[in-house]
């Protein structure tokens, strides 16, 4: 159920992702942290979000590995600074929005991720947690 549930809200969120870009009439923009709680059902609109993340992941369980439609995020001790969706557990591949109304990129190994994002902006060192989204928890029974 978990998996289906995942392959059917990717495939229809997945083209909207891939098409979002500035919105003059509104002033929103998508973000990498918006775009994925897009993708998991956390959040109905692609938009920028990074003020409402803390308390998302406060409604979400932290889960010690990946499955596939987590969230998985990158922090440093100075906070989240990126964040996408595991599309696939084994390799370890990501779906995600390159930062502020960057390029999305719909399936990237974790270790090119990891190059690209193993430190914040200022040089930290980061840490990835995964977060089980709301409706995974409920599709998987828990």
């Amino acid at each position: 159920m978990k998996s289906k549930y995942y392959l059917e809200l990717n495939q229809k969120r997945r083209d909207l992702a891939v098409d979002n870009t500035f919105d003059f009439d509104n002033s929103s923009y998508p973000n990498c942290f918006g775009t994925a709680l897009f993708l998991t059902g956390e959040i109905k609109v692609d938009d920028h979000c990074y003020e409402k993340l803390p308390f998302i992941l406060s409604k979400l369980e932290r889960i010690p590995a990946p499955i596939l439609g987590c969230l998985i995020l990158f922090e440093s001790d100075k906070g989240p600074y990126h964040m996408g969706v595991v599309v696939n557990t084994n390799p370890l591949l990501m779906a995600h929005r390159k930062g502020d109304m960057g390029e999305f990129h719909p399936k990237q190994s974790l270790d090119d991720a990891l190059r690209m994002y193993g430190e914040d902006f200022d040089g930290n060192k980061g840490r990835i947690k995964f977060y089980l989204p709301k409706l995974l928890g409920v599709e998987s029974g828990k």
